[in-house]
């Protein structure tokens, strides 16, 4: 009696050290993890392998919104899981994309707002000049979830939308 005792007593410790329970189930703890340049939702995809939710006992679970994502799971699993977040929540690049309106006519002078087109623009058309008319920029911003801002300017004269 005095074995099998010293034996449950040692497998009870076994288990609560590894973090499990007396019947070798994993202790969860839940940990929500903010993102700053990334949604929860994308991060919930990227995640979903390291969530065992088919486990015997203690499921694993996840709940995401645009901001963050709260994990249910082994201490382990969230640590790895913090590891991977932190690679992934990383600023996306922004790009800017310009376009421009041009006419093509018999305009003698080169107009300078397009002087670093004009030459392909000759060697793929014919005619004899080229003006700018309008453009528009519009700033993409990467992994913003703000509005994007748009410009435009026409004959010459700027106009934000």
């Amino acid at each position: 009696m005095k074995r099998l005792t010293t034996a449950l007593l040692f497998t009870l410790t076994v288990a609560l050290v590894s973090g499990c329970d007396a019947f070798g189930t994993p202790k969860l703890d839940v940990r929500t993890f903010n993102l700053e340049h990334r949604s929860g939702y994308e991060a919930a995809d990227l995640i979903e392998p390291y969530i065992f939710e088919d486990r015997e006992g203690a499921p694993g679970d996840m709940n995401a919104t645009m901001e963050a994502i709260t994990v249910r799971e082994s201490r382990d699993n969230l640590e790895k899981i913090g590891r991977v977040l932190e690679e992934f929540d990383k600023p996306i690049p922004g790009i800017r994309l310009r376009f421009q309106l041009i006419e093509a006519d018999s305009f003698q002078e080169r107009d300078p707002a397009i002087a670093d087109v004009v030459d392909e623009l000759e060697n793929l058309f014919q005619f004899e000049g080229y003006r700018l008319l309008g453009e528009a920029v519009v700033p993409v911003a990467g992994g913003s979830r703000g509005g994007q801002s748009f410009s435009q300017r026409f004959l010459g004269v700027s106009n934000p939308i």
